[in-house]
């Protein structure tokens, strides 16, 4: 009895570290993959900067505080887009971790600002 209850404890210290591990290299691969979408969508026009990304699992989302974009090649007038906080709802977190699809269902930006500089 004593042998099961430490293989079950074993088990289940080893599984929370792998649960752990996988939060981890989502939060670090989601500010990765978003900043290369932003450059994708962007046609190569754009750059985000991005604050702390968090990763919710119920519901199935991704929060990103003080994000930036931002031109990367200066021209005569560039745009500069801000906010302090933006809330995507996906439809999948396993298709945006192993195929870097972002499927977004609902978008919430909170207090956007866009600044125009012509020169």
């Amino acid at each position: 009895m004593r042998k099961l209850r430490n293989t079950l404890l074993v088990a289940l210290l080893l599984g929370c570290l792998v649960v752990i591990g996988f939060h981890l290299l989502l939060t670090y691969r989601a500010k990765e993959i978003l900043q290369t979408l932003v450059i994708d969508v962007s046609n190569g026009k754009y750059q985000a900067s991005l604050g702390k990304v968090k990763v919710t699992y119920f519901p199935a989302g991704i929060d990103i505080q003080k994000i930036s974009l931002q031109p990367i090649y200066k021209d005569r007038q560039t745009t500069t887009i801000t906010t302090d906080f933006i809330q995507l709802k996906v439809s999948s977190l396993w298709d945006f971790a192993v195929h870097n699809r972002l499927h977004v269902t609902l978008l919430n930006i909170h207090k956007p600002s866009i600044t125009a500089h012509a020169n």
